[in-house]
């Protein structure tokens, strides 16, 4: 139970420091990028620059793109921001930006700047009125960049666009044209920075080879989050509550959220209110509301991750529950299928001791390996790729942040998936000082193996 709280007052609250459902936009809040938001800031200072996040789903992209235009547009205006989808096309996309831009303008603004000579955007006719003027047709590139013009003019003194989720834009050419209209921006000499955020494991996927080098985009890459980032976001909430918690559950909220910003955020949100919930509770998280937060952080995972493995595993055998979960027993994101069969057999024998059951027996080795192969297949959810041809018997799990959500679903069966990552030596970490007074939030041990910054 936590006190000086009604349920709302403590739902809102939670939500000022973890958000699992919307993407971060303060610097206090984004953990573990700091690099690269210094990386963005001094790209920045180019003009004719503009910047491209990329990297798995729920790896923190909108997050880093929100903080990082926040940072760069000045207090007078609010970033203009614009989210794709499969229907997109280049031309709609610059006239939803023409449509912020109006919307960004009250009538008092209006009205003083209404005798401006704007390209696109017809002010003239409004500027004695309160009505908003209409939002301009797109129809070509060249109008498209009056857009920008127009921006430049009357949004702000450093104005910056965000245009998020660009992997939804099925069509290929469509994607070319905004590499284009980047080229064209540059050589025009009007300017408007853009940053672009989009699910890929290279620049090529979304532009393609001869579109992803041009000198006007710099990339950024995101891998996870280290093991301190991810404690800090769970620590810091916890602190806000002053709520003490057993360190084994810093340990494993770290290793089972597979450096996954999202991750982190959800289990710390049910693990919040699994101790608001609890009348006998003190102020102190332990395992009882761990594994609550777990099961219900595992019920509310979004409905396209969790997809894929209810199409894999429902009406189907019982075994390869077990064998997606062998996939995500390791650091190593690809796998071999003699790795993945012993860790198969491991599960087993720590899910009979788990659910003190009898001993399930294994399938062979080979019926084994035909398993693996269907989960490759679209009637079992494309869970799983080979990796090439050329690698026989190597696979990988089709979307990284499904190897998320596996290991959170394992491990809601006493099934811990992340033990490997714990003990890899020379891992740099950066434990979280202990403050004066021993507090147990604030302990610096590391798990078993881990290496600290100064090791050898």
């Amino acid at each position: 139970m936590i006190e000086g709280y009604s349920e709302e007052e403590f739902g809102a609250e939670i939500h000022k420091h973890v958000r699992p459902s919307k993407p971060i936009d303060t610097i206090e809040l984004l953990k573990g990028r700091q690099s690269e938001l210094d990386e963005i800031r001094r790209a920045l200072f180019a003009d004719g620059r503009h910047i491209f996040i990329y990297g798995d789903r729920g790896i923190g992209k909108s997050s880093l793109a929100q903080t990082a235009a926040f940072q760069y547009q000045t207090s007078d205006a609010s970033i203009i921001q614009i989210g794709c989808t499969k229907t997109s096309t280049f031309l709609d996309t610059m006239e939803s930006i023409a449509r912020r831009l109006i919307d960004s303008l009250d009538a008092t603004e209006i009205q003083a700047k209404g005798g401006i000579n704007l390209k696109i955007i017809n002010l003239e006719l409004t500027y004695k009125t309160t009505n908003k003027p209409e939002t301009p047709k797109i129809t070509t590139m060249d109008q498209a960049l009056d857009v920008i013009s127009d921006i430049r003019e009357i949004h702000s003194d450093k104005p910056i666009i965000v245009i998020d989720e660009f992997d939804a834009i099925i069509n290929q050419e469509e994607r070319f044209k905004f590499a284009e209209f980047l080229k064209k921006m540059g050589d025009s000499g009007i300017y408007v920075p853009m940053i672009f955020s989009g699910i890929a494991t290279s620049l090529d996927d979304l532009l393609g080879g001869h579109l992803s080098s041009i000198r006007q985009l710099k990339p950024i890459a995101l891998s996870p989050i280290s093991w301190d980032s991810r404690w800090d976001i769970l620590v810091e909430a916890l602190e806000a509550f002053n709520i003490n918690f057993d360190e084994e559950i810093k340990y494993r909220v770290a290793g089972i959220s597979d450096g996954f910003p999202y991750y982190v955020h959800l289990i710390t949100e049910h693990l919040l209110w699994a101790v608001f919930d609890d009348q006998d509770t003190n102020h102190t998280a332990n395992s009882k509301h761990y594994i609550r937060a777990l099961e219900n952080a595992v019920k509310s995972v979004q409905e396209q991750i969790r997809k894929p493995y209810d199409k894999a595993t429902i009406r189907h055998s019982q075994d390869f529950h077990h064998i997606i979960w062998a996939a995500a027993d390791s650091a190593n994101l690809h796998r071999n299928i003699d790795s993945m069969y012993a860790s198969y057999e491991r599960i087993l024998r720590d899910l009979s001791r788990a659910e003190h059951s009898e001993k399930i027996p294994p399938i062979d080795r080979k019926k084994f390996s035909q398993r693996l192969s269907t989960l490759t297949k679209e009637s079992h959810g494309s869970v799983l790729r080979k990796m090439s041809e050329s690698r026989n018997g190597w696979y990988q799990f089709s979307e990284n942040m499904l190897r998320g959500f596996v290991r959170l679903l394992a491990e809601t069966h006493g099934v811990q998936l992340w033990l490997e990552e714990a003990k890899v030596p020379k891992q740099l970490i950066h434990p979280r000082p202990q403050t004066l007074g021993g507090s147990a939030r604030h302990q610096s041990s590391v798990p078993y193996g881990i290496g600290l910054k100064d090791d050898e």
